[in-house]
């Protein structure tokens, strides 16, 4: 990976570091979920593989990033925006995608999870292209 992609992967969990402090600051689950679901319309073909990606490594983390009292709130939020993203992953495949959304709401993997939103994002861009 190169210097540029680096600089912009650390500047996405910035981004989303912005966003979940925000959100933990005010105790507003909302904030983070609705953001992660506006995150996933808008990156779901950019960066397919990388947005839950994000939310474990801030995860991993949590415990330097917040105070004592923040940290359950963190996990708890980072844990709702994976879960929200596998609802939209859901939304956006055919049905025989839907009968997986309990792996996706049970896993902690972060390669489960990918792999869905990597088959629903590809199943979404091919229901985009206009038919001949």
């Amino acid at each position: 990976m190169d210097e540029r992609r680096k600089q912009l992967m650390f500047q996405d969990i910035l981004y989303n570091f912005s966003f979940l402090t925000t959100a933990v600051n005010l105790q507003d689950e909302n904030i983070f979920s609705n953001y992660a679901v506006w995150l996933f319309e808008l990156l779901c073909n950019l960066m397919k593989d990388q947005m839950v990606d994000h939310y474990h490594v801030l995860s991993l983390f949590a415990d330097e990033l917040f105070n004592s009292e923040q940290v359950d709130l963190a996990k708890s939020y980072l844990q709702k925006a994976i879960l929200v993203t596998g609802d939209q992953l859901m939304h956006q495949s055919p049905y025989g995608l839907q009968s997986l959304l309990p792996i996706v709401r049970a896993s902690t993997s972060a390669v489960s999870t990918q792999m869905l939103i990597s088959t629903s994002c590809t199943v979404h861009r091919w229901r985009r292209v206009p038919p001949d």
